[in-house]
């Protein structure tokens, strides 16, 4: 019997989605192709909305058959144009001879000029993405939205929903259960420490504070993400600062700040002022060392207004308490409230002050969170993924 193939249709190689193509091909329950539009992450560029180079030192194309429709970043504006529009999309696609194609995210007008090819040719449609009814957004754009997706879901042969409220958001708009599937976004669970041993996370913990000269008997919190006012960075930094100046609390704890971006100036300026011992500012770092971070520390914090919370599905299998922003569209998925974490509303500074201080002084609740959120990360793990879209190809 013919093996059935899946080709992917991508932006670039994305450190949160790459080591999936990997699993899929080291599973073998069907054959892979990725297309990307692009091949920065795997080269280092400079990105926007960070302000700063960004490159990583994984390698995002291990082990599974690929290819890149443009390379480099475009020199002028024809360059410009074939990047936008790429055109060779299409016939790339029937090269690969796919049974199906995942297409990731629709904001590229070539992954949707793409469906109708796939229709002509009786391929099936995937679609994948982060889609949500929580974050707010201008009347306009919800008019064009749904005015888009009226025509778009109804192409799809099978939507690959990757948590509670992406399901949702394709229920409420009329889609059958049964072309809903179950593709959580993850992270490689046995990289960020799923199975690590305790005198194995103790060394890397040790090694981490020497480096960075932080306390590690202290509790320690983490915070990854591009310092931009989305991510709301500003707000952890306030919010540990007011429960830094309880008494007694000032030199219990360690913020780790990890990241760059337009606000790093405020937040390093404010930390400062205050006179605050413990927040450590890391700057961008590469992800061999952003998995020694997140092993070395306690609780994983994520102030955020986003559709997702990646940062979680690395901080799961790590074995860290989750601090959420009830606007992080993924915490249902990924914080147990009395298990593994606590969500408070976004901006609330005083509440997460509260959060903060009380972790800080119940160092035992860390033990508590760590299996509670390994259990988390072993449903939120490419096995899943794998198992989702076979279902979705039928084998």
């Amino acid at each position: 019997m013919k093996r059935k193939k899946l080709t992917i249709v991508i932006s670039h190689p994305i450190q949160y989605h790459a080591p999936l193509y990997t699993k899929i091909a080291e599973m073998d329950a069907f054959d892979l192709h990725v297309i990307f539009h692009n091949d920065r992450g795997v080269r280092p560029y400079f990105d926007k909305l960070s302000g700063t180079s960004v490159s990583y030192d994984n390698n995002l194309l291990q082990g599974y058959s690929y290819e890149f429709l443009t390379q480099g970043e475009p020199r002028n504006n024809l360059e410009k144009l074939r990047h936008l529009y790429l055109p060779n999309l299409e016939n790339r696609i029937s090269a690969s001879k796919p049974d199906a194609v995942y297409i990731h995210g629709y904001s590229s007008i070539a992954n949707v000029r793409s469906c109708r090819f796939l229709e002509s040719r009786g391929i099936k449609l995937f679609f994948r993405g982060e889609n949500e009814d929580v974050k707010r957004r201008p009347a306009w754009r919800n008019v064009v939205r749904e005015t888009f997706l009226k025509y778009f879901l109804r192409k799809c042969d099978a939507l690959l929903y990757i948590g509670k409220e992406n399901r949702e958001f394709y229920r409420r708009r009329g889609v059958p259960n049964e072309k809903l599937f179950f593709v959580p976004y993850s992270a490689d669970n046995e990289y960020f420490g799923l199975g690590l041993s305790l005198p194995e996370r103790a060394a890397i913990r040790k090694k981490i504070c020497s480096e960075f000269q932080l306390d590690d008997k202290s509790v320690i919190f983490i915070n990854t993400c591009k310092h931009r006012s989305e991510k709301r960075p500003i707000d952890l930094v306030n919010a540990y600062i007011r429960a830094s100046a309880e008494p007694g609390m000032n030199g219990h704890s360690t913020l780790l700040l990890v990241g760059d971006g337009p606000l790093n100036g405020q937040m390093r300026r404010q930390v400062a002022s205050s006179g605050v011992k413990g927040a450590c500012f890391t700057g961008f770092v590469s992800q061999s060392k952003m998995r020694e971070l997140l092993l070395a520390s306690d609780y994983c914090v994520n102030p955020a207004e986003e559709p997702w919370g990646c940062v979680f599905n690395e901080a799961l299998p790590a074995g860290l308490g989750l601090i959420s922003s009830d606007r992080v569209v993924g915490w249902p998925d990924m914080v147990r409230i009395g298990e593994n974490g606590f969500v408070y509303r976004c901006g609330g500074i005083e509440s997460l002050a509260a959060i903060l201080g009380q972790c800080a002084r119940h160092p035992e609740w860390r033990e508590i969170c760590r299996p509670a959120s390994q259990e988390v990360a072993k449903i939120y793990s490419y096995e899943t993924c794998v198992k989702g879209l076979s279902e979705a190809l039928g084998v």
